[in-house]
């Protein structure tokens, strides 16, 4: 019982830990493309995921536009799509973090760039600030 237990707080505290350091890595620059190239390569790293990107809402609230790609995944000329398509745009919708397996990718364009990659999950989590 108590094995787990400690168990579990050893990957809690991994985890504040590894955030913490996210965090402080963060704060050493006030370049706004560092700060997001910074957070999504720490998160990928943190996650061992093969890659990852970021897209933010544009002021309309109609369109999700890239602006950073981790590992190049994403091809250079799909940087936009609208809110009601793709995993990025369920999780906006949804308000929370969502996944699916690949082969059940909402965005048919995107999906083959997934899949020539061999990613076989995909997630996304909104950011609200």
């Amino acid at each position: 019982m108590f094995e787990g237990s400690f168990e579990n707080r050893g990957v809690k505290a991994g985890m504040i830990g590894s955030l913490n350091e996210m965090a402080f890595s963060l704060v050493e620059t006030l370049e706004v493309d560092e700060v997001v190239r910074r957070a999504v390569e720490r998160t990928v790293e943190l996650l061992g995921a093969c890659g990852g990107d970021m897209y933010l809402l544009t002021e309309d609230g109609a369109t999700l536009e890239l602006i950073y790609a981790s590992r190049g995944i994403v091809p250079s000329g799909e940087t936009r799509m609208r809110v009601d398509e793709g995993l990025s745009g369920e999780a906006l919708r949804e308000g929370r973090a969502v996944s699916t397996g690949v082969s059940d990718y909402p965005l048919v364009r995107l999906k083959k760039y997934f899949l020539a990659a061999c990613i076989k999950t995909a997630a996304s989590v909104p950011v609200y600030s």
